[in-house]
Parts: C-alpha cells; sequence; structure tokens
C-alpha cells in the first residue's frame, strides 16, 4: 500500500514522482511515528488528500503550474 501512495504522491506520470513520493513517504512516517502508533489510519488520510487535491501528484501539480505559466508568458509576448 505505501508503494501506491509513494507514486500518487510524487506522480505516476513523471519518471522522478515515485522517488519523491518515496522520500515524502519516509519523512512522514518519521516524522508522524514519534506521536502516534496509528501510521496506517494517517496514511489512510494521505492518500485521500491526494487523491482529492494532487491527482497528477506533487511533480504534476508543479509541472502543470509551471506549463500555464509558460503559455501565459507566450500569449503575452
Amino acid at each position: 500500500m505505501e508503494t501506491m501512495v509513494m507514486c500518487l504522491l510524487g506522480g505516476m506520470y513523471n519518471f522522478l514522482g515515485p522517488m519523491l513520493g518515496a522520500g515524502v513517504i519516509v519523512l512522514l512516517r518519521t516524522f508522524i511515528s514519534t506521536y502516534t502508533l496509528h501510521w496506517g489510519f494517517v496514511l489512510g488520510i494521505i492518500l485521500m488528500l491526494i487523491i482529492f487535491f494532487l491527482p497528477d501528484g506533487i511533480l504534476g501539480y508543479f509541472a502543470n503550474k509551471m506549463k500555464a505559466k509558460t503559455e501565459k508568458q507566450t500569449v503575452k509576448g
């Protein structure tokens, strides 16, 4: 399950997305496990938030932002 979350978090359609997702998940697990033993519950919440707010993942989100920015600059001038 963590592998799926890593791919979704980083972005499945980018080559480096799953690696970024793996790093973020490891950091979150390390940070959150110091406060609670219910890491699986937190992982489920993270998965739901990713699906709702970042369907393309972190790298997909930034790639879309950069694409929109370059298109906007191209139209201006």
